[in-house]
């Protein structure tokens, strides 16, 4: 949030037991005009503290437009992805209540792409009697972003409707990048047919939500720390599979081998001697004799 363009000093201070909720409370001038400005949902409630009196009013809020905004799809899924991890390939998308001639895509990391003429897809929304018709904008390529952070993306369009000649319109997006964990784990390199295996989950990083385990033969466990037998001897190759809360996904594998139980093998034509063993006898004594 910006308080004349700029940040305003103090900061904010996160709510108590309420996660994505922060509150600031600022020092304006008296009689003067104050502009205050999100590219996230905000309210703002103005005080004026009198001698003799106190009393506070709605100063502004800011929600979602419903019909304006910039979102990221993933590819794989289009579903609309509310943070990705770094690496992750995502779809740019901006839906207008306007036509546009031309988009200036900002993507907070010092890559700006102005598109003339893009391609568009229109859309209608029906609530009760009433009918909008929106215009979705997708980016041309898809985009990745390198290093863990929050990027601010602004996207410029010309809106034609508001003024004749055309005016420019901002729209915002805040989007968080993650690293995925680090995924890795130690077991024993080789065992017997007979024995048990322990594999120990030793991942680092954002926080594990699952884990995959894929023995190379079939079985599978989604327990941190399992412990397993394999049957058959044999070269195995042991994945492991972890996803953080925010989905993100990141893998490691090593080869794990089964060695058969000795066998203990005789020729085919063998003795066996037994020797008597000698037999000692002493003689007994009466005691004190």
């Amino acid at each position: 949030m910006t308080l004349y363009g700029a940040t305003p000093g103090g900061g904010f201070t996160a709510v108590p037991n309420i996660t994505g909720y922060s509150y600031g409370q600022f020092s304006v001038a008296k009689g003067a005009t104050h502009v205050l400005s999100a590219n996230q949902g905000f309210n703002a409630i103005a005080y004026e503290f009198g001698e003799h009196e106190s009393y506070g009013y709605a100063a502004g809020t800011n929600v979602k437009n419903l019909n304006e905004y910039v979102q990221f799809l993933n590819p794989n899924t289009s579903k609309v992805e509310s943070s990705s991890c770094t690496a992750s390939t995502l779809i740019p998308q901006i839906v207008l209540p306007y036509s546009t001639p031309q988009l200036i895509w900002n993507f907070g990391n010092n890559a700006i792409d102005t598109v003339s003429r893009p391609a568009k897809t229109t859309i209608t929304k029906t609530e009760g009697s009433n009918t909008t018709v929106l215009y979705q904008y997708t980016y041309g390529k898809p985009i990745t972003y390198s290093n863990a952070g929050t990027y601010n993306i602004k996207v410029t369009a010309i809106d034609t409707i508001t003024t004749l000649c055309g005016s420019t319109e901002d729209i915002y997006l805040s989007f968080t990048i993650v690293d995925p964990p680090a995924a890795k784990f130690t077991s024993r390199d080789t065992v017997c047919t007979a024995d048990t295996v322990g594999f120990k989950d030793l991942t680092i990083g954002n926080t594990v939500k699952t884990w995959h385990w894929d023995f190379g033969n079939g079985d599978t466990s989604a327990v941190q720390n399992p412990v397993y037998h394999f049957l058959q001897p044999g070269k195995y190759k042991v994945t492991l599979t972890v996803a953080g809360t925010t989905g993100c996904a990141n893998s490691v594998f090593k080869y794990v081998y089964a060695r058969p139980l000795p066998i203990l093998m005789f020729p085919h034509h063998f003795a066996i001697h037994l020797y008597p063993l000698p037999l000692l006898i002493s003689p007994l004594h009466p005691k004190g004799k």
